[in-house]
C-alpha cells in the first residue's frame, strides 16, 4: 500500500513538479493538495494523510510555521515535512520546534526531497545535509 501524501503548497508549477517526483515513486502517492493552509486544514480534518509536505510562505492568513502548529496541535502523530525556499537554519530551528518532523530547502535535489519522507515516515526526523551542516556551522562558532 502507497504512502499518502498531501502537499500544500502555493506555486502551480512546485505543485506539479512534487506530483511528477512523489507519484513515479512505487511506495508514496500525492493524495490531495491545497494552496492556503486554511484548506489543508479543512481538507486534513476530514481525512488524515500519511504526511504533509508543507511550504513555510503562503497565502491568506496562516503562514506554514501557523499551520505546522495547528496540525502539531490537532493531531501530534501526523509527520509534517517543511520543504522551503527559507534556507536559513533559524527556519529548520523554528519549525521544527514548532512540531514539523523535518525541513528541506527547495534547492536540494529531488532525491533529497524523497528521501526525507521516507525517514519522516519512518519516524525519524529529517534535516538535509547542507542544513545540518549549517546548523553545526552556527552552533561551533565563537561568540563575539
Amino acid at each position: 500500500m502507497k504512502s499518502k501524501i498531501f502537499v500544500v503548497e502555493d506555486h502551480k508549477e512546485m505543485r506539479q513538479a512534487y506530483a511528477l517526483l512523489i507519484n513515479r515513486e512505487p511506495d508514496l502517492e500525492i493524495y490531495d493538495m491545497a494552496v492556503t493552509g486554511e484548506e489543508a486544514l479543512e481538507k486534513i480534518e476530514s481525512d488524515p494523510p500519511d504526511l504533509v509536505v508543507i511550504d513555510l510562505s503562503l497565502p491568506g492568513g496562516m503562514s506554514g510555521l501557523k499551520l505546522i502548529k495547528q496540525l502539531h496541535e490537532d493531531r501530534p502523530n501526523l509527520p509534517l515535512l517543511v520543504v522551503s525556499g527559507h534556507d536559513d537554519v533559524y527556519y529548520a530551528e523554528g519549525v521544527l520546534q514548532a512540531g514539523a518532523h523535518g525541513f528541506v530547502d527547495k534547492k536540494e535535489a529531488p532525491y533529497v526531497m524523497v528521501d526525507a519522507i521516507r525517514r519522516v515516515l519512518q519516524g525519524e526526523q529529517y534535516l538535509s545535509e547542507r542544513m545540518r551542516q549549517k546548523l553545526e556551522n552556527r552552533k561551533t562558532r565563537p561568540l563575539n
